[in-house]
This record gives structure tokens, C-alpha cells and sequence, in this order.
């Protein structure tokens, strides 16, 4: 029997004695308790069924198949491939995050522009004027931010 094989028993021993339960009606709990690997298991069907030594080879096929039940390998690749199509989501998140962030900071500063220019046409003819751009400005910035956070 393979190691691997070996691991997926002991690492699911609980389940797999319920299984074995299930499965071999025949094995009594005695029998059962004295499995501690798969020679044993091998053993305590051959005598639960009265298998011969000819027909051994039938019983480690079925104890295979058996095993076979209890192989995590693709629930874990299975697993892994959700763990990364998680990690793509929120990377995905973050750029759509970083390049909306830019775009409200361009247009901010597109407007911080256009409004200096507009200040300083206006601020030759009434000074007052600028007073009231100003006030402009920082509602319409309080408003943006407002709207983007």
C-alpha cells in the first residue's frame, strides 16, 4: 500500500471507521476497533468474509476503491483554485479603487486650475470678486470629496 494511502486513513481515521461500518456490514465492532493500518484492514476482512488467499487480490481492489473515498487532493486543488480567483477579485477591486481615486484627484485638479485662471482674469477688475470664487471653490471641493468618499 502506498503511503499516501496510509495518510489519507490516519488523517480521516473517524470517518473512515464509520465508513468501514457502513461498507463491510460484516466487520463487527471488534474487528473493526483492531484496524490500525491497511494490513490490518486486509486481515480483518478476510476473516469478517472468508476470503481465501486466491481471492486476496479482490479485497485489496475493493479496499482500494474504498480509500479512494477519502482522497482530499482534489477538494484541495479545488480549494486552491477558489483561494486565487478570490485573490484576482480583489486585486481587480483595488486597481478599479486606485483608478477611480485618480480620476477624481484629476478632476479636482483640472478644476483648481480653471479656477486659478478665473481668479486671477477677475481679480484685476474686482477684487471681490475673488472672494466669492473662492467660497465657490471650497464648496464645490467639499462637494466632490463628499460625493467620492
Amino acid at each position: 500500500m502506498s503511503t499516501s494511502a496510509e495518510k489519507i486513513i490516519e488523517q480521516n481515521w473517524e470517518e473512515v471507521k464509520k465508513e468501514m461500518r457502513k461498507t463491510w456490514r460484516n466487520l463487527t465492532e471488534e474487528q473493526v476497533e483492531k484496524v490500525n493500518n491497511y494490513d490490518d484492514l486486509v486481515k480483518q476482512l478476510k476473516k469478517a468474509y472468508k476470503v481465501s488467499e486466491d481471492k486476496s487480490e479482490e479485497i485489496t481492489d475493493k479496499i482500494n476503491k474504498f480509500i479512494d473515498k477519502f482522497d482530499l487532493q482534489p477538494n484541495l486543488s479545488r480549494f486552491e483554485e477558489f483561494k486565487n480567483s478570490l485573490y484576482e477579485g480583489a486585486e481587480n477591486v483595488k486597481n478599479k479603487m486606485s483608478n477611480a481615486i485618480q480620476s477624481s484627484a484629476d478632476v479636482v485638479q483640472e478644476k483648481t486650475v480653471d479656477w486659478s485662471k478665473e481668479a486671477a482674469k477677475y481679480s484685476k477688475e474686482n477684487p471681490l470678486k475673488i472672494l466669492g470664487l473662492g467660497m465657490l471653490a471650497a464648496v464645490t471641493i467639499k462637494k466632490l470629496i463628499d460625493k467620492n468618499s
